[in-house]
């Protein structure tokens, strides 16, 4: 009992019909022509044949190749590689145009803290001295109830170190974006909370388990969605 005789990968085939040149993808026992459409079995192709062919189109392969002048070759070369990095080149162009915005809008938020900063320390000074001239007008006036103005004082003056302290944390935060998420998109980094504390959050390139365990809102929900296929 003979083999059966059957195409292998790679094998050249010339249908006799169209007179085109086939090279075959899968094994089998037999193919139809791409442009004909008519059936080649394997019983009816010798492996001279098939061994010719495959001479026939490596000879025809190098021929076009030698055909094109030098400078022909280097400027396909150059397409070539253009169209590889022109998708890296955007990408980094628009990465490093994000940063720079980002970077602005942070010097900004950061320009705006100092002000208020200024602006409390100012309010603290401003009361103090109104401390110090009610104490002094108080010498020279007749006796009488005194109003108690130190606790009212010292309460303001321990609210506005507070507010300083939570600019302070707040500008920290936001600084803290370049460490954690340096290569993400600004479109897609977001703040929630995590057991009540603000963290950065990248739902596109964060691990899903990080996203589960942040405190839940609408657009969190929406995030954990299953994505649904496309046919």
């Amino acid at each position: 009992m003979s083999l059966q005789q059957t195409f292998k990968k790679y094998d050249c085939v010339l249908c006799k019909n169209c007179n085109f040149m086939l090279v075959i993808r899968n094994d089998g026992t037999k193919l139809n022509c791409g442009r004909c459409k008519v059936e080649i079995k394997r019983s009816d192709i010798t492996d001279e044949e098939l061994d010719t062919n495959s001479r026939k189109l490596i000879h025809s392969f190098i021929t076009d190749r030698d055909s094109k002048s030098h400078s022909e070759i280097e400027l396909e070369d150059i397409e070539r590689n253009l169209k590889m990095n022109s998708d890296e080149i955007v990408k980094s162009h628009n990465l490093e145009r994000e940063f720079k915005i980002r970077q602005a809008q942070l010097i900004a938020k950061e320009h705006l803290l100092k002000q208020r900063r200024i602006k409390i320390v100012n309010q603290i000074n401003k009361e103090k001295l109104n401390v110090n001239l009610l104490d002094n007008n108080r010498e020279s006036r007749i006796r009488s109830p005194e109003i108690p103005q130190e606790p009212v004082t010292k309460k303001r003056k321990f609210e506005s170190k507070n507010d300083i302290s939570e600019l302070r944390e707040e500008l920290e935060f936001y600084k803290s974006v370049f460490k954690s998420h340096r290569n993400s998109l600004v479109s897609q980094v977001k703040i929630k909370t995590l057991n009540g504390k603000k963290v950065w959050i990248d739902h596109i390139r964060d691990d899903k388990k990080l996203i589960e365990s942040l405190d839940r809102d609408a657009e969190i929900e929406e995030w954990l969605k299953p994505i649904k296929s496309e046919r």
